[in-house]
């Protein structure tokens, strides 16, 4: 019961983070186009956007990478509870 509450709150994590991410590449998109702006700052931005948005792709899969090794920790140790309870 309580895993299926996790694997809800790290799905949510990860579509906030997904969608971060979307702003991100949206915005630096927006201002690297935008004639507004200064064109000498133009390419910065728009590397630091892209930057911004590789790291976000990054932590978001070491998010999903250790929600599953979690998970998989607690499916053992609910699984190792249940068989000293005899329950099993």
């Amino acid at each position: 019961m309580m895993i299926q509450g996790k694997q809800e709150s790290g799905d949510q994590k990860v579509k906030y983070l997904k969608r971060q991410q979307q702003t991100v590449n949206n915005g630096g998109e927006h201002h690297a186009n935008n004639d507004d702006h200064s064109h000498s700052n133009s390419p910065q931005l728009e590397i630091l956007y892209r930057a911004r948005g590789r790291k976000i792709e990054e932590l978001s899969l070491q998010l999903e990478e250790k929600e599953e090794e979690f998970g998989k920790q607690i499916r053992m140790l609910n699984h190792q509870l249940a068989l000293t309870r005899g329950v099993i």
